[in-house]
Order: C-alpha cells, then sequence, then structure tokens
C-alpha cells in the first residue's frame, strides 16, 4: 500500500563540493614538496593538482599489487588510507618523514573514498526527495520551457513501480494541444515500449527496455542537434530519427509525468544537446540549464525550479514524495539506511523526530542518541514508513527512537509526547531496519524503562564459538512453557562487552508486578532449547516498578544480576579418555525435585584430569535445597562430541565442602544412520560399510578393508545410484564405546561386496558415538577414486605414416589427492575404423614415462582413436583421451568405374587434393569430354565438370575405357569427432566419409536431421536405382532434404542410441511395387500403401524420386505437394484412393508395367489402372503386365492408380465417362509414329473383332486381332510397325480397318483410318 507521504530524511546536497576544493589541499599541503611532486618519485604517485585525482581512484598499487590506492568506497582497502593512518602492513606511514596528517583531515579523506571517492560531491544538510507522481492522478505542468531551439534536451531519473497495465499509456513529458502532438516521451502499456513524438510527425516508436519496470531509478535522455533527435536509457542509445527543425513552439503547457504510476528526481532541460553519459550525482545550475527539478522542498502546490529561471511547476493533484535517486531506492543511487515503519492508531499530530542510538548506549535515553533527523509534521492515525541514513552511522548494533515532538524542544518528554524505542536490529554494509513501532504515549525513554517490559542483558565472558542466545519470561504463576521469548541467532562469544539486550513485553507483565521468572541459555546446537552441558541461568525473583518495567543483568559464565550468588566447589576426575586430548567440560547445577537445570558452566581442559579443583559462582538456588551436579567431558571441535559423562551424589545448598564429580566414557547401542549421495556412476548397486579403531588414519593412504573391526553389506540393490538417502542400519553396533571411528563407505555396483577401485563410487568419513543421540555418519558424496594423473600433450596431433609402427610416449604419475596409491600400470588403448580394438602394456623407460607402440598393421586409412589408461596400486583408474589419429597416406583405392556406363563416386578420405580432376586424372588422364565427363547435381538441374570430392560429396562419372581409381596423398577420417555432411535443399549427391561401411539405421552411428528423408539410393546401371541402407566407401548416393540439413556421423563412441526405426520399415497397413521396364531399363523401386500412421499430405513416409542420368525409364507418383514422388503411402480408413502415376524413359518402344507383389494388397480391395490417352482401364489383379508405348521423348506417360472397393471404383469411372457409348475406331497415337503406335477401339457391347493393317494398295500387311471377343469398354492394340512375320516395314502411308460382328454373326459397325510411319 503506498503511503500519502513516503518520507525519507537522508543528508544530502545544499551546495557543490570538489576533489579539488577539498582533497587537493592536503596533498598540497603536506605530500607533493619532496615526495609526490613527480611520478619518479615515491612509488611513481604524482600528487600535484593536474595528475594526482588520476593517479590515485581505481589505480593498482605499485607496492601493494593485491589492492588499489584509492578503491571507491573501501578505505579499508585502499593503500592511499591504509599509510595515512600508520598501518605498518602497508609500509611507512604517509606523510613519510612528516608529522601525521590532522585528524579532521585523516576523517575527510575517509570520508571522500567511503563515498565513493568522487571528483564532486553532495554536502550539507538539505533533505533531498524524488516526486512520486502514482497511481493517483498527480502530475506536474509549466510553460514549455523551450521554444524553436536549435539544440536542445529533456532528461530525468525514472522509477516505474511496476510494470504497466496493458491499455495504459504512461507520459513522461508531453505538450500537446488536442490536435497536434509537440512532443512525447512515453510508454504504451499494450507493448510495455517506449515512444518519443516531436512535431506531431518524426517519430522513435516501439522502443523495447523491459528491464525498467524494477521499482528502481533509471536515466531517460532525449536531445535534439539539429540533424537528428536522439534516445537514451541508461546510457544506451535506444533510437535516432532524422530532425533539422528546432523544437517546436507551443502556446500549451507542458505536462510531465500525466498517467506514470512511478517516481521522477532530477528533471533537467537544456537549451543545448549532447549526451555526457549517465549523470552519478545531483546536477547544479549551469549555462544552457532551462528548468531544473530537485524536489528538495516537498512543496504540496508548486515544484521549485533549482535553475534560477524561475520555471516553478504547478502541481495537479496531490503531491507525493519518496527518496531521492542519490539516497536510496535503486538506481543511480546508493541503497543504504535504516528503514523504520512507525504507527498509531490515536488522533494527535506534531513534528516527527527520529533518533539513532549506536551500540554502547542506553536506548531508553533521548540523550543516547548521537544522530537525529527532522521528518517535518505527521498527523495520526497514521502509518507511515521512512528510511534514514549519516555517514557517521557503522555497522553494528543499534536502536531508533521515534517520537512527536508536541511541544517542539527536541526532547521526549515521555509522560506526555508519543514515541517508541525500537528493539535492537543489526547495521549491515550500511543498511538495517527497525521495524514497525507503535507509538504511544508515555512510551519510555527520558529517564525510564519502556513500560510493560523486562529489560534483559545477557553475557558470557567465555569463548565457546558462535550460537543462538535465547531468553524466556514465565508469567507468575505459570510452570510450562515460558509466557514470552526472544532470541539472537549465531552469535560469537565472548559477548560484547555490553552484552546481549533484549525487551520482552507483554499484557502479563504489569506495574509493581511479580514474582516473574527469567531465563538465559546459549544454545550451541541450534536446537532451541537448553541441553546438559550449555551455559544456562534461571532466576525467580524479579519485579516490575510502578511503569511495568523491570531491569536485569545475566552472566551465563557467573550468575545473574538476583544477588551476590554462592560458591562452589568441585573436584572433578575423567576416566578413560587418552592422555592429550584438548576438550570441554559442562558442569550442570540441577534441582533434585523436579530436575531443573538452574545454572550451567563451560571450560576447556586438556587430559589427564584427576581430582582438579574447580570453583563456581552460582546464582538461583535457596539455602536447604537438594541439588546435584551433571558433568560431560566432550571434544573440542564444534560437534562436541561426547567422551566421558558423570552424575554427582545430591547434596544440600549451600556445600559445606568438595562436591565430587567423576566422569567416565559411556557405550552405545543402537541404530547407525547416514545420509548418502553418489556420485560417478548410473548403474545400480548397493551399499556397503566398514568401521575401523579410533586412531586409524584414512587421509594419506587406503586402509586395509581387512582391518575393519565392524562390517555391513547392504542387501538392498538401488537401480540407480541414491542421492541425499536417509540409511538407517539397525543392530550393528550394540556396547561399543563412545568415541570418534573412521568410517569407509562405497557403492558396490558388481554386487560382490568386495570395492572395486575402477567402478564403486567411494568415501572416508567419521562416526560419531556419544550419548543422547543416534550414531552419526560424517560423510560427504561418494565417488570414484581418481586414478594417477596422465598429461596428455604426447597423445594429441599425431600423424604416423599407413604401415608404419607408432611409438608413444606419456608421462604418468601417481594422483597428489588424499588415498591415492602409485601407478601400478599403463595401458594404451586403440580403436580403428575397420573394427580392431587393442590394449597395449607400455613400460617405463625412466620414472613417470611409459612408451607405448601400436603395430603398423593397425595403422589404416581407415583411421585411429587412442587413450591411455592408468591404475593406481589399489586399481583407482585415470583414463587420458580418446584422441583421433590423423593415418597419412600416399595413395587409395575409390573405386572401378565400368567403361561407359554412368557410376557414381566418392572419396573416404582426406585428400590434399580434393578436385575431380586431382582424384580421377592419374587413371583417366586429363579432363576430356570426349574420353570422360563428370557430372554434379546442384540447385535443381546437372552441372558438368562441377564440384568436387571433398569428405561427404559425390559426383557422377562416365568413362569411355574402364579403369580403377586410387587417390593421390591424404590422411584419414576423424573417427572420434566424427563429421557432418551438409546438406542442401532437394537432392544432395553424398559419399561415405569413412574407408569402411555405414549403416545410415544405426542411429547410435548416425543422424539425420528432422528434414532430411531417411533413404539413400544407388545406381546400379539397367536396374536404374536401388535402395540401399548401407553407405559402401567409395560410392555415392542419392539423399533428399526438404530445406538446409545435415547427416551427422561419428562410428566410435557416437550417439545416444534411441529406438528410432526407418519410416520405410512398416510393421502395420500394406505397401506394394510398382516396376516398369523399357529394353534393358528396369526401375523396381516404385511404391505405394496405406498405413495407420501416415498422412494424406507429404510426411516422413514418403520418398522424393531421385534425379536420372543416362538410358532409364522412370516411374514415380505426382504429390501436390512434395512433386515426384519414388514412395507415397497414404491414411488409411477411406473407401477410394488414386495415385496419379507418371512413365518417363528415353528408350523408344514398348514399356511394360506391372505390381508384383499385388498379392501384399488386401483381397478385398480392387487395384484398377487407368490409361487417360487409350481410356482404357485395367483390372492389375488380372493382367500380370501391361504395356504402353514411347518414343523416347522423356515426355511422362501419364496414368491413374486406383485402389479401393468394387463398387466405389465403378463410380468414379462412371464419372470420369471411361464406359463409351458407341462403337468407334479412334485415330492412332502417335501419328506419325517411330516405332511403334496406340490403337484404341471403344466396344458398347460384347462383341467379335477383327483389327487389320493394309498398305494403300489394299494388300493386308498384318493382322492385330481376327474375330476376337472383346468386353464392353476401351481396349488397345500396338502395331510395332511390322509385318506378320514379323519384318519391320518401311516409311509410309498405311491403313488399318475394324469390323465389329455380333457373337451371331451381325456386323455391328466398320471403319477404316490412315497412319503414317516415319523412320
Amino acid at each position: 500500500m503506498r503511503r500519502l507521504l513516503f518520507v525519507t530524511t537522508i543528508f544530502s546536497v545544499l551546495f557543490a563540493q570538489t576533489y579539488q576544493s577539498e582533497i587537493q589541499p592536503i596533498w598540497d599541503n603536506n605530500c607533493i614538496s619532496s615526495c609526490h611532486i613527480s611520478s619518479s618519485l615515491d612509488g611513481g604517485l604524482n600528487l600535484s593538482s593536474s595528475t594526482s585525482y588520476s593517479e590515485l581512484v581505481n589505480v593498482t598499487s605499485q607496492g601493494y599489487g593485491a589492492f588499489q590506492r584509492v578503491k571507491p568506497g573501501d578505505p579499508m582497502n585502499s593503500v592511499l588510507h591504509q599509510k595515512i593512518v600508520g598501518n605498518t602492513s602497508f609500509g611507512d606511514r604517509m606523510p613519510k618523514g612528516g608529522s601525521p596528517l590532522a585528524q579532521a583531515d585523516e576523517e575527510k579523506i575517509k570520508k571522500w573514498i567511503e563515498e565513493g571517492a568522487l571528483q564532486s560531491w553532495s554536502g550539507g544538510t538539505s533533505s533531498s526527495y524524488s516526486y512520486d507522481f502514482g497511481p493517483g492522478p498527480s502530475y506536474i505542468e509549466i510553460d514549455s520551457p523551450m521554444n524553436n531551439q536549435a539544440n536542445w534536451s529533456i532528461e530525468s531519473w525514472v522509477k516505474f513501480h511496476q510494470t504497466p497495465s496493458a491499455g495504459s499509456w504512461h507520459s513522461l513529458f508531453s505538450i500537446n494541444d488536442g490536435t497536434t502532438n509537440y512532443f512525447e516521451l512515453s510508454c504504451d502499456g499494450n507493448s510495455t515500449n517506449f515512444n518519443v513524438v516531436i512535431n506531431g510527425s518524426q517519430t522513435i516508436s516501439n522502443i523495447p527496455a523491459s528491464g525498467v519496470f524494477d521499482n528502481q531509478f533509471h536515466h531517460f535522455f532525449v536531445e535534439g542537434d539539429g540533424s537528428k533527435v536522439s534516445f537514451y536509457i541508461d546510457g544506451d542509445k535506444k533510437g535516432e530519427v532524422p530532425y533539422t527543425a528546432n523544437f517546436p513552439s507551443a502556446s500549451v503547457k507542458m505536462e510531465i509525468g500525466k498517467q506514470l504510476d512511478g517516481s521522477m528526481d532530477e528533471i533537467r532541460v537544456r537549451h543545448i544537446a549532447g549526451f555526457d553519459g549517465v549523470p552519478t550525482q545531483r546536477y547544479v545550475a549551469q549555462t544552457g540549464v532551462e528548468l531544473l527539478y530537485q524536489f528538495d522542498d516537498q512543496n504540496t502546490t508548486t515544484i521549485t525550479d533549482n535553475s534560477g529561471k524561475g520555471r516553478n511547476g504547478n502541481i495537479v493533484g496531490q503531491a507525493a514524495y519518496e527518496f531521492d535517486v542519490y539516497s536510496g531506492g535503486g538506481g543511480g543511487g546508493a541503497t543504504e539506511g535504516i528503514e523504520v515503519s512507525f504507527n498509531s492508531s490515536d488522533t494527535f499530530g506534531g513534528k516527527v523526530r527520529i533518533g539513532y542510538v549506536p551500540q554502547g548506549n542506553d536506548p531508553n535515553y533521548w540523550t543516547s542518541v548521537t544522530d537525529k533527523w527532522d521528518l517535518g509534521e505527521h498527523s495520526f492515525p497514521g502509518d507511515y514508513w521512512t528510511k534514514v541514513w549519516n555517514s557517521n552511522i557503522n555497522d553494528g548494533e543499534a536502536h531508533l527512537i521515534v517520537f512527536v515532538d508536541s511541544n517542539n524542544d527536541d526532547q521526549w518528554d515521555n509522560a506526555t509526547e508519543y514515541g517508541a524505542i525500537s528493539w535492537a536490529f543489526q547495521v549491515t554494509n550500511k543498511q538495517g531496519n527497525a521495524g514497525t513501532l507503535t507509538l504511544m504515549k508515555g512510551g519510555g525513554g527520558g529517564g525510564g524503562g519502556t513500560p510493560n517490559t523486562i529489560e534483559i542483558v545477557v553475557k558470557l565472558n567465555q569463548n565457546i564459538g558462535n550460537g543462538d542466545v535465547h531468553v524466556g519470561v514465565w508469567y507468575p504463576g505459570s510452570t510450562s512453557a515460558p509466557d514470552l521469548v526472544d532470541n539472537l541467532d549465531n552469535q560469537a562469544t565472548p559477548s560484547p562487552a555490553q552484552g546481549w539486550n533484549f525487551q520482552l513485553s507483554g499484557i502479563g507483565i504489569v506495574p509493581s508486578g511479580g514474582p516473574y521468572k527469567v531465563e538465559a541459555f546459549f544454545d550451541q546446537n541450534n536446537n532451541d532449547m537448553p541441553d546438559g552441558g550449555e551455559f544456562l541461568v534461571n532466576l525467580d525473583n524479579i519485579y516490575t516498578d510502578n511503569q511495568g518495567y523491570a531491569y536485569t543483568e545475566i552472566d551465563l559464565g557467573g550468575g545473574g544480576g538476583g544477588g551476590t550468588g554462592s560458591n562452589l566447589s568441585v573436584s572433578l576426575t575423567v576416566d578413560g579418555v587418552a592422555d592429550g586430548i584438548n576438550g570441554q567440560v559442562f558442569i550442570d547445577v540441577h534441582r533434585n525435585s523436579d530436575e531443573t537445570l538452574i545454572q550451567g558452566f563451560q571450560f576447556g581442559e586438556t587430559t589427564p584430569i584427576t581430582d582438579i579443583h574447580k570453583e563456581f559462582n552460582v546464582q538461583g538456588v535457596s539455602d536447604g535445597e537438594t541439588v546435584y551436579l551433571m558433568g560431560l567431558y566432550t571434544d573440542n571441535d564444534n560437534n562436541h562430541v561426547l567422551l566421558a559423562e558423570g552424575q554427582s551424589n545430591t547434596f544440600n545448598w549451600p556445600p559445606s565442602g568438595d562436591i565430587d564429580l567423576f566422569l567416565e566414557k559411556g557405550t552405545y547401542s543402537g541404530s547407525l544412520k547416514a545420509t548418502i549421495t553418489v556420485n560417478g556412476t548410473d548403474e545400480s548397486g548397493s551399499l556397503s560399510f566398514r568401521i575401523f579403531p579410533e586412531g586409524t588414519v584414512i587421509t594419506d593412504e587406503m586402509p586395509d578393508l581387512f582391518g575393519a573391526i565392524y562390517g555391513y553389506d547392504d542387501s538392498e540393490v538401488y537401480s540407480s545410484p541414491p542421492s541425499n538417502q536417509e540409511i538407517e542400519i539397525m543392530d550393528l553396533l550394540n556396547d561399543v564405546d563412545f568415541g570418534i571411528y573412521p568410517i569407509v563407505v562405497w557403492y558396490d555396483v558388481g554386487l560382490d561386496t568386495g570395492w572395486d577401485p575402477d567402478e564403486d563410487p567411494f568415501a572416508p568419513g567419521q562416526l560419531t558415538l556419544s550419548s543422547g543421540q543416534d550414531a552419526q555418519v560424517s560423510i560427504g558424496p561418494l565417488n570414484i577414486l581418481p586414478g594417477p594423473n596422465i598429461q596428455s600433450a604426447n597423445l594429441t596431433g599425431l600423424t604416423p605414416n599407413e604401415g608404419d609402427d607408432l611409438t608413444i610416449s606419456v608421462n604418468v604419475t601417481a594422483h597428489s589427492g588424499p588415498l591415492a596409491g602409485e601407478v601400478g600400470s599403463v595401458d594404451l588403448i586403440y580403436y580403428t575404423g575397420s573394427g580392431s580394438f587393442g590394449g597395449i602394456g607400455c613400460n617405463s623407460s625412466t620414472p613417470g614415462t611409459y612408451d607405448c607402440t601400436i603395430p603398423g598393421n593397425n595403422i589404416t586409412n581407415a583411421g585411429l582413436v587412442i587413450g591411455i589408461e592408468a591404475f593406481d596400486q589399489y586399481g583407482a583408474l585415470a583414463s587420458g583421451g580418446r584422441y583421433d589419429v590423423a593415418v597419412q597416406f600416399d595413395s587409395m583405392y575409390v573405386s572401378s568405374v565400368p567403361a561407359e556406363r554412368y557410376i557414381m563416386v566418392s572419396v573416404p578420405a582426406n585428400l590434399s587434393n580434393t578436385s575431380i580432376n586431382g582424384v580421377v586424372g592419374d587413371e583417366l588422364g586429363e579432363a576430356d569430354p570426349t574420353v570422360w565427363r563428370s557430372f554434379k547435381w546442384i540447385n535443381g538441374a546437372y552441372q558438368e565438370n562441377a564440384g568436387n570430392l571433398a569428405l561427404g560429396s559425390a559426383v557422377w562419372l562416365i568413362s569411355k575405357e574402364g579403369a580403377s581409381i586410387n587417390t593421390s596423398n591424404g590422411y584419414s577420417t576423424a573417427l572420434l569427432s566424427g563429421k557432418t555432411i551438409n546438406l542442401s535443399n532437394g537432392w544432395n549427391q553424398v559419399g561415405n566419409p569413412y574407408n569402411f561401411p555405414i549403416q545410415l539405421t544405426d542411429d547410435s552411428q548416425v543422424q539425420l536431421s528432422t528434414t532430411v528423408e531417411q533413404k539413400l539410393y544407388q545406381y546400379s546401371g539397367g536396374e536404374n536405382y536401388t535402395e540401399s541402407t548401407i553407405m559402401q566407401p567409395g560410392s555415392g548416393y542419392w539423399i533428399f532434404s526438404s530445406g538446409s540439413g545435415t547427416i551427422k556421423i561419428k562410428p566410435i563412441f557416437g550417439f545416444i542410441s534411441s529406438d528410432k526405426q526407418l519410416a520405410s520399415k512398416t510393421t502395420v497397413g500394406w505397401k506394394a511395387t510398382i516396376e516398369v521396364v523399357a529394353g534393358l531399363q528396369r526401375d523396381k523401386v516404385t511404391a505405394f500403401g496405406l498405413h495407420p500412421e501416415a498422412s494424406n499430405g507429404y510426411d516422413r513416409r514418403d520418398f522424393h524420386e531421385p534425379p536420372v542420368i543416362g538410358e532409364y525409364i522412370s516411374a514415380y507418383f505426382k504429390h501436390p505437394e512434395a512433386g515426384s514422388l519414388n514412395e507415397d503411402i497414404r491414411l488409411e480408413g477411406e473407401d477410394l484412393y488414386t495415385w496419379p502415376l507418371a512413365i518417363e524413359t528415353n528408350q523408344r518402344g514398348i514399356a511394360e508395367i506391372s505390381i508384383p507383389d499385388i498379392y501384399g494388397i488386401p483381397n478385398y480391395l480392387e487395384v484398377k489402372l487407368y490409361d487417360p490417352v487409350s481410356r482404357i482401364v485395367y483390372n492389375m489383379r488380372n493382367e500380370a503386365s501391361i504395356r504402353i508405348t514411347s518414343q523416347g521423348s522423356e515426355y511422362p506417360y501419364y496414368l491413374e492408380l486406383l485402389v479401393g472397393s468394387s463398387e466405389q471404383i465403378e463410380d468414379q469411372l462412371d464419372a470420369m465417362g471411361i464406359v463409351p457409348s458407341t462403337f468407334e475406331l479412334a485415330q492412332n497415337i502417335p501419328n506419325p509414329f517411330n516405332p511403334v503406335t496406340n490403337i484404341r477401339v471403344s466396344i458398347v457391347e460384347e462383341a467379335n473383332v477383327t483389327l487389320k493393317v493394309y498398305n494403300l494398295l489394299g494388300e493386308e500387311i498384318n493382322t492385330l486381332a481376327l474375330n476376337r471377343s472383346l468386353s464392353k469398354g476401351n481396349h488397345r492394340f500396338i502395331w510395332a510397325g511390322k509385318d506378320d512375320n514379323g519384318n519391320p516395314l518401311p516409311s509410309g502411308v498405311y491403313l488399318y480397318r475394324m469390323e465389329v460382328n455380333s457373337p451371331h454373326g451381325h456386323q455391328l459397325y466398320q471403319s477404316t483410318k490412315k497412319m503414317v510411319l516415319m523412320k
């Protein structure tokens, strides 16, 4: 909830001070006369006026390189300050050889450094604020401070209270008459982007700056320089727009902060341009400033113009202020300050004053205040927040006093004026929080304590480490838990001289009340309750005064403030603990009647301890009471492990002589608990524990596991390594002496109850057995122990020659960590591309150096990977590498090129010359298109003599003569780092980059990007293409990518394997193949089918038809999205499917089409092929094959493949008008023709047909059909230009005649047509 008045009172600037006016005179008067007048003297430090600042601030000291001469904000780490105050760790005091600086000068320099070591800064005692514009309707309006200026700038610090909401509009500056937007800087809540508008048209728009909505101050700056308008946020230029006009003149007012939910400070308007950077201090009036708002006077109606130009602003709405940018609240200023909230529900008013009470001063008195702040008039009831600060305030404990000075005498009259005293709080890094204070009349101070309060000061004068200080108060008659409690966490001992202060208030604390019981204890184990051995004092005789206030001091080391106490003499003996143990003794006094702990004592003592005498002063025990002593002896670390314990006999108070207290070592029986985390493995396993005798050292070397006195092997098998797992073991520890025992734990991966150092994570730890708690195991995460150190320098960058032995020298030394053993053995591990794996033992020639040799038969152009494995004497393993080895070769066999047949080739290695001529020139000769040619598919077409045979690339070759291709020199492809083949959109010619087969479907070795179709096509000559999933070295393949893609290959230690299957491997649905043949060419890989996971669009089950080359025939499906598909799989579930089939070939003659695996199509589906040229429908279940004619023109021959129920297909054909209505002898197609042509006949009813060919003399040449019975429909006959004896006929005009008779011999139709055979 935002307060109407957001008050911050911070001492700030009334006039500007500078380094030259305040600090430089100190150097001039004391330092530069003989020592620091030149950079060549005394540490190279020149303190003359022109250079001193630049040579001091943020400059590393020459003599003390870890420190700066002046580190802004940190005098303790500034060499200058340390030398001025005489810290001998920094050499001679400065000024050297002269008198120390005056105390005032030392303080001035320290303060200058603390406040940032600025060149100019603020001083004086005026208060600084920023103006809080929202979320209410308040804003500022003024006459435009600029009219017709060529150069200008407008800037401000701005703090948005929250991210703008959608639909809101936040204006920082606006000049708008409703028609023209002369100037505006604003934020659009819909986009949270910023916009600058100048003269209604020129706009810097949609500037994103979401980082400014963090409730911190940010600097906004807009300027015009006569050529452009520029916009900055926090020093970064966010945008600019050309603008050559002057700042627009307007008769309307400028509105500042209208609809802004935020605060603004240091608003400055100038008639000059030029961004000088983000300011670091308050502005002062100077030349060019037309307006300067700094909001120091908190006026409720008018904003004072600090520029001196008198452009005061008018406040529209209700004024509100908060801390300024340089006093706190983020952004450009500091965050120092003490926060405090104060409130009252009573009705009163007056000037609020706040006082700061430092550590050591009594907070109950206004006279203890060292710093004061006047917050001005406030009215109550009300709820306010403020933040106060002064550079005199130091870190440490403090109090604040807040009161309303109704008589304005700067004194707190606690009987008549409202006020309150805060609890003690800590100031850390110049920040603190005094909490919320409720102002009450008679609220305390002025010589008395806070009413209805018991104040307790606790002291402890011994150093026993850190702990929590607890106090409690019981109301009269209370016997259970305390009615009031308080505590201070993590306090160091001994306590501060003034003790720890607590003030406990409650409704049960009344004037002249009592007796109250007060208890204080020092909680060392942080369990928020007093335990045996912890310092504790109980006081039962506390009474309040007539204001309901009481005060007591408790000394935990020697009693409380209730009286002088009585003396207790103790004779102490500790038995069963080894000599030389430096431990702690705890002695507690208990009341026998209810076993209440009355008081505790602690002191250090070293064994042996026999009949030593100790004196204590005990408070809180009444004469005649029966008491007894409890004693503990612990080790001296923070855990205070119990080593011995005991109890005295009961005795009456006061004791008449020494009380004997005998402590002896106890035994433990119970469970063992541990929290276990296992790192370094993903395997299943179980846990094993071994406990060793006290004194066993497990630091420098592994213990003998057979020397354990207790062992436990957990029967539970974890499916994965436990993490932060709570383990409890029962019945392992029975009657075991208290003490600290070494323990080791390992995670048994092999489940053999033995420790295997190379695979079982392991950790040593400590088992603590003591009284009153379960056995505790202190142990870190289990890790596989490190093996020896391997220096890998000689393992990288190796380039051996193919077939030569490879000898490597490697440096291996023992690991320097704990539990590390000497080097036991070193092996060189190697992997070859050909699949070989081996391990070679290495011999030590000199200490720390091992020689390893791989025989030459494993050094091949298929590649090599090496690594080092070293075991220490315990079996801990270290691995070095693995590393690729580039095997050099002089020549490599690539492929055999057949004569006059296309072959796609690649090179499975890195060559020194990857040009095509460089690879094949030795065998085929220089590039000569009459001898050999090469082709590369680029941008959807073949280009001759293009591309190269770089790694992963392939090209077409065709040669007049056959040859074997052997490359020139090169080196093997990296096995470990792998190879990525980049693919372009469409078809790509690729090759295997390795000289061994790569299985495309092995996703542990190969990864295809999602754009890549998971099928390779390899050219096979007469059969055109075959599908392949294996890339053979030297061969080339087609692969298709829909957009840019990659093939990533890592043949050794490759990718994480998945269950991915190639999309073409269907296990449900069905798939069939279309086979087409023309002459010697054949295409056998065109497929269609259905699948329940497919779609009717292009998806991962569809594959493109590869480009053709040479003599070919190709069958493919035309797809509306993807073009030509080699395989088109549709979604199951429809009644009818159609595939547009295209047959393309450069072979003349007859092409045959068949579906050899049609039996794989379910029998309830009809499969028919429709020829739109002949309008003939073929039932492919009845036809072994059908024939079409080809002129070798490479134009596609289109057909329609229909699959579905008989009814659906017939309906489709009827709709297409396929069934003829009249007899017809169609014109042959093509015509003229060579060598074959199609003749279609249409039959409207079952009839006998005779079709013959004649020459122009009327001589019968060839009978195509003789009284053949044909069914209703369209039928095709093919004539190949031959006579009845198969003899080719010459070119010429021929006649063909058809006669149709009914089955009963009646003539139904006859027709004769011409055709032209042209050879």
